[in-house]
C-alpha cells in the first residue's frame, strides 16, 4: 500500500538546522529539568508498599486519597484497579525516610523524659518494624507499655495491637520489643478506621525494601545502557563510519528527552518504564535502519548526485512505509493510554511519545548527521592529500 506519493519530493534536509536547533532545546531542557527537578521514582526503585484494597462499597480515587492525607500518609498513590464494579484499588505508598542516628537521639529522649527514676540502657533501632529497648532494672511489661504509649516517635506510630510492647528474650535480661505499624499496616489501619472493618478488605500486600530498590535502579540503568550498547555494535558492523554515529546519536537523543519528559511532569518512573524505554529504543533503531538502508542503496545508484539530495529522495521513498507503521503502532498505544487504565497509562504514555520522537530523530537527527559526517571525512581527505 503506498500511502504517500512514491515521488514525494519533500526538502527535509533544507530545513535541518532548524530541527537540529530545536532538538538542542529539548536536550537542553531535559539536562536542566533532570539537574534540578530529578526523576521521580517509584517505589519499585525507592522502596515501598503496594496495598491491594476492596471496599463493600463504591468508592472514588479522590476520596480515598483525601482520607489517606488527613491521616498522614498524602504521599500515597491511589489507582483503580480491575472493573469499576469491582471496587478495587492499588495504594503506593513510600517508605518512611528516616534519618536513623536522629530518630534514635530523639526518641532515647522522648523515652528517658518518660522512664524518669529508671535507668536506660539502650535504645535500638536499624529500620524497619521493630525497636528494642533495654532496662536496667526490672518492670513488669504492661507498665513498659504504659510509658512507651505515652512516647512520641518521630515520623513513627506504634502498633495499635496490644502486643505492640512484649517482653523480649530472658526475663532478667529486662529488654522489650517495641513493635511499630508499618506502611501497609498504617493503610489498612486508617481505612478501616475511616470506613469501618466490614468496608475494606486487604487483598495483597507487596513491598520492596530500600536496598532492593536502589538494585533494581541500578539494574534498570544497566538494562538501557546495554541495549544501547549492543545496538552501537550491531550498527558499528551494519554500517560504515558514514552512518553509525548518526543513529547511536539519534538513539542517546531519543532517550534523553524522553526521560527529561517524566522528570519534568514528574511522572512515576518504575519498571514498566524501563520496558518501555527499552521498546522505544528497539523502535527507533529500526525506524533509523530502513531510512538508512534506502540513503545506502540510493548513493551506490546516483554516484554524481549529491548527499543531501539523495538523502532527501530517500526519506522521500520510505515516507509512506515510515507513516503507516508509525500511526498503526501509534493506533495501539494511544488506544491503551485513553482506554487501557491507570495502571498502564504512564507505560503507554512512553511509548506514545517515543514513537512520535523515535520516527522524527530518524528523519532529523540521524540523516543530517550523516552529511556532517560525509564533510567531515572529505575534508580529511583532502587534508591527507
Amino acid at each position: 500500500m503506498q500511502f504517500v506519493p512514491y515521488d514525494l519530493n519533500l526538502d527535509f534536509m533544507g530545513r535541518k538546522k532548524v530541527f537540529i536547533g530545536v532538538s538542542l532545546v529539548l536536550l537542553l531542557a531535559s539536562v536542566v529539568s533532570l539537574t534540578f527537578k530529578g526523576i521521580n521514582f517509584g517505589i519499585d526503585f525507592t522502596g515501598g508498599t503496594e496495598t491491594h484494597v476492596k471496599f463493600k462499597d463504591l468508592l472514588t480515587t479522590a476520596a480515598i486519597r483525601d482520607t489517606l492525607k488527613e491521616f498522614g500518609l498524602g504521599k500515597s498513590v491511589v489507582q483503580e484497579f480491575g472493573e469499576p464494579d469491582k471496587h478495587e484499588f492499588l495504594i503506593r505508598s513510600e517508605n518512611r525516610r528516616l534519618d536513623l542516628e536522629e530518630f534514635k537521639a530523639a526518641a532515647l529522649t522522648a523515652l528517658r523524659q518518660n522512664f524518669a527514676g529508671q535507668d536506660l540502657v539502650s535504645f535500638q533501632y536499624e529500620g524497619g518494624s521493630n525497636a528494642y529497648l533495654k532496662l536496667a532494672t526490672a518492670m513488669s511489661a504492661d507498665k513498659v507499655r504504659e510509658l512507651v504509649d505515652r512516647t512520641a516517635f518521630p515520623g513513627m506510630k506504634l502498633d495499635p495491637e496490644s502486643d505492640r510492647v512484649q517482653l523480649f528474650g530472658k526475663e532478667s535480661d529486662n529488654e522489650f520489643l517495641i513493635k511499630f505499624i508499618n506502611i501497609a499496616q498504617e493503610v489498612e489501619h486508617t481505612l478501616i478506621t475511616k470506613y469501618g472493618r466490614e468496608q475494606v478488605e486487604v487483598l495483597r500486600v507487596e513491598t520492596v525494601g530500600p536496598k532492593v530498590g536502589k538494585e533494581l535502579q541500578r539494574d534498570g540503568l544497566l538494562a538501557v545502557l546495554a541495549a544501547l550498547f549492543f545496538i552501537m555494535l550491531y550498527i558499528a558492523f551494519r554500517f560504515d563510519m558514514k552512518f553509525a554515529p548518526g543513529a547511536i546519536i539519534a538513539l542517546f537523543h531519543d532517550v534523553l528527552i524522553t526521560v527529561g519528559l517524566f522528570s519534568f511532569l514528574q511522572l512515576d518512573f518504575s519498571l514498566s518504564i524501563v520496558a518501555a524505554l527499552l521498546a522505544l529504543v528497539g523502535y527507533s533503531i529500526n525506524d533509523t535502519v530502513v531510512v538508512y538502508d534506502r540513503i545506502r542503496e540510493n548513493v551506490r545508484r546516483f554516484t554524481t548526485r549529491r548527499l543531501e539530495d539523495v538523502i532527501n529522495s530517500s526519506i522521500n521513498q520510505t515516507m509512506s512505509r515510515t507513516l503507516l507503521t508509525s500511526l498503526t503502532t501509534l493506533l495501539v498505544t494511544v488506544t491503551l493510554f485513553l482506554v487501557g487504565g491507570s495502571i498502564i497509562k504512564n507505560f503507554a504514555f512512553t511509548l506514545t511519545f517515543g514513537i512520535v520522537i523515535g520516527t522524527y530523530s530518524s528523519i532529523f537527527i540521524a540523516s543530517p548527521m550523516t552529511i556532517y559526517l560525509d564533510r567531515i571525512m572529505e575534508r580529511r581527505a583532502k587534508g591527507k592529500a
